[in-house]
């Protein structure tokens, strides 16, 4: 048995073996953070079927095409997602990601050791997606332009605290990636809002649909592009 199944064994409780059988119409589920990715909280893995179709934002999406991610933490709560919901994925590049999605993006490690000292626990991570930002310009401009488009979207912005945190972290990510663009996205740390900056290239899935399990019933809900 080698590291990542004794891994899920842990995680599932020992029951990896029956929970990864593939059924029809069901997807493996795999695990991302919805807040630190060096951070780990336990989840109930659960299988579930699926309809052949989703309709998402006008596009049809087959489910044999999907993949699941179980939401591990309960940072992204103040945006009704939930330690132990499972998130319906599928592929996407940056461009086709609005503002308000949820996405999910692969974690550079390296970026990861650099800001926190520490390797990550995850490969994925949840986010609800902002605005991109374009390379070229320089930092101040970039600022500027990010601060002036995201005050209406989110109030707390207004306040001078905010915005020195945005600022430090969009310059370090400015400085580490060099030119590539970026995409400014958010989740949430003991309540308060967090802005996090990505290379646009780690953006991978496009959450489609969020399955809860309630009282033995499972819920598929279609993601909500309100912004709080």
């Amino acid at each position: 048995m080698n590291i990542t199944e004794r891994i899920n064994r842990i995680i599932t409780l020992g029951f990896y073996d029956r929970l990864t059988t593939p059924m029809p119409h069901v997807v493996v589920s795999h695990l991302v953070a919805a807040g630190n990715p060096g951070k780990y909280q336990a989840v109930s893995v659960f299988n579930y079927p699926l309809p052949s179709e989703i309709d998402y934002d006008g596009q049809i999406y087959n489910t044999r095409d999907a993949q699941t991610y179980s939401v591990s933490g309960s940072s992204m709560s103040p945006e009704d997602v939930y330690n132990g919901d499972e998130l319906i994925v599928f592929p996407c590049n940056a461009d086709e990601i609005q503002t308000g999605d949820y996405i999910v993006i692969e974690v550079d490690r390296k970026y990861f050791v650099h800001k926190h000292g520490v390797e990550p626990v995850f490969k994925y991570k949840l986010r609800k997606a902002l605005v991109p930002v374009p390379a070229g310009q320089n930092d101040e401009e970039i600022e500027t332009r990010l601060i002036d488009n995201l005050v209406p979207l989110y109030d707390e912005l207004s306040l001078e605290e905010y915005q020195v945190e945005l600022r430090e972290d969009l310059r370090d990510a400015l400085h580490f990636y060099g030119n590539a663009p970026l995409f400014a996205s958010i989740t949430y740390k003991e309540g308060r809002i967090h802005y996090s900056f990505h290379p646009q290239s780690a953006i991978k899935f496009r959450v489609v649909r969020i399955a809860r399990k309630t009282r033995g019933d499972v819920e598929l809900l279609c993601p909500v592009r309100t912004l709080n």
